[in-house]
């Protein structure tokens, strides 16, 4: 099955009359509808440094106060602006995520960051669903991240690295969206991990990121990076696809790859994938590596639970 397109659409009253005929457009209307909302439902969250934040170019933390994560989410999208230029230096930030009290570890594998290259009134920005770079100038770096899941309770602070001398007005911002909530489909139940995973794959190769065991037992993936361990480049280019247990001790695969990747990436060098899976018992995701030369490395976080009784 496929989603329907979602798109701002009315449903007419005639349709909706007592006695009126339910016709096929009229639930392809309302489904439009509610996917629209569903896929454009998303919460900010800011830090705004008006002024000159550059007094100083050391490192600072905890600043700006905390940002309370009350509902399961991803990130969906990353901009960072600096307005009036610094003298020397760049601005480098990362943002801490507490689980519990007490100590917290970074989101980010590279820290984003702005320099003096970048001049006046410079931003970048990305969105990851699906992944789309807006703006990525000289002078900016953006980042890429340890885990792009972020789960109910969890705290987010804001650090300093390095600051531009003399620079002014920094806003920071992050873009969630609630989760697939695909746990609440089967009641809730017991989560067994909510753990990152990873494969790497070498040129000509194929690997499986995560395999959900036989069973009572169900997951729910976010596949959201590529990372080239070396230069990946030539040949038909990296598949992301969804495989199902056919019963007889083998794996049938979609035929159409989730994610496909085929420009090319420099060694060392990440982009985004963006895909949720929802995974029945027996179903795994692999990792297929087309390119002529390099090594690949797809990157994920999945919970595995089992339903409530």
């Amino acid at each position: 099955m496929s989603d329907i397109t979602g798109e701002r659409k009315l449903i007419q009253s005639e349709e909706v009359a007592y006695a009126a005929a339910v016709s096929s457009g009229t639930g392809s209307r309302i489904g439009s509808v509610l996917n629209f909302h569903t896929m454009s439902q998303h919460q900010k969250m800011s830090w705004k440094f008006n002024g000159k934040y550059g007094r100083s170019t050391s490192a600072q933390t905890g600043v700006d106060g905390s940002v309370f994560i009350m509902r399961d989410c991803i990130i969906i999208g990353f901009a960072m602006s600096n307005l009036v230029n610094g003298t020397s230096g760049s601005t480098e930030i990362d943002i801490i995520r507490f689980q519990s009290s007490g100590s917290g570890t970074t989101i980010f594998g590279t820290r984003p960051q702005i320099s003096t290259a970048g001049g006046n009134n410079v931003f970048m920005s990305a969105w990851y669903d699906p992944n789309e770079v807006l703006e990525n100038p000289s002078g900016t770096l953006l980042p890429s991240y340890t885990s792009m899941l972020l789960n109910k309770g969890d705290m987010l602070t804001f650090n300093f690295v390095q600051r531009m001398a003399g620079a002014q007005d920094l806003t920071v911002e992050l873009t969630t969206r609630l989760r697939w909530f695909f746990m609440s489909t089967y009641g809730g139940g017991t989560v067994f991990t909510d753990s990152v995973v990873f494969v790497d794959v070498a040129a000509g190769g194929t690997g499986v990121l995560y395999s959900v065991p036989t069973g009572d037992y169900y997951a729910e993936l976010s596949v959201y990076s590529l990372y080239a361990i070396s230069l990946i480049t030539g040949g038909t280019g990296l598949d992301v696809f969804i495989e199902a247990d056919n019963g007889s001790g083998g794996y049938a695969r979609k035929a159409v790859a989730d994610f496909s990747h085929s420009s090319g990436l420099a060694a060392t060098n990440y982009t985004y994938i963006g895909l949720t899976y929802k995974l029945l018992p027996g179903e795994r995701i692999i990792v297929q590596n087309g390119y002529a030369v390099g090594t690949a490395r797809v990157r994920g976080q999945v919970n595995l639970f089992t339903p409530s009784t």
